[in-house]
């Protein structure tokens, strides 16, 4: 089977896939990780195919998120740019499923492709005080809908 397996490229997201990896390819499955340089050799080295998109979380720690909308567009940029890849991919690689992270683009691309999918759940610690600072910076958007906005939802 040639499996697609994409992954939000941070530590505590990747490093839980390895062993899944190599499970994968044990059995005969081709592997085709999409993912950035700093995972390329650990990835390849399980017998992976590795594909590269851009690593725009370089420098980019919890501690130096700034708000939330800051987080989200880099978010967006990782989604776009995974998606390029797997679109050239596409072209010449039919894929049996996807093995995604439920963090990051994974769910994107499955119902691009339209594939059945197997997904993945990382979670990291983060103090709650650095959390509610970083939701509560998030440019004067309030953390509660308004009375307005909860107005829409109820119709």
């Amino acid at each position: 089977m040639n499996v697609l397996m994409i992954s939000f490229p941070a530590e505590g997201h990747v490093n839980p896939t390895l062993g899944v990896v190599k499970a994968l390819i044990d059995r005969g499955d081709t592997v085709h990780y999409v993912t950035t340089e700093e995972f390329k050799e650990r990835i390849e080295g399980l017998g992976a195919n590795v594909y590269l998109h851009p690593n725009h979380l370089k420098g980019f720690t919890p501690q130096k998120v700034t708000s939330i909308h800051e987080f989200m567009q880099v978010h967006l940029k990782l989604s776009y740019d995974i998606l390029a890849v797997v679109h050239e991919l596409a072209d010449s690689i039919p894929f049996d499923y996807v093995y995604h992270d439920m963090f990051g683009a994974g769910l994107l691309i499955k119902d691009y492709l339209n594939l059945p999918s197997i997904s993945s759940s990382s979670s990291f610690a983060m103090p709650q005080e650095q959390f509610l600072k970083m939701l509560e910076s998030g440019r004067g958007l309030p953390l509660t809908p308004s009375l307005e906005i909860e107005k829409k939802i109820r119709l």
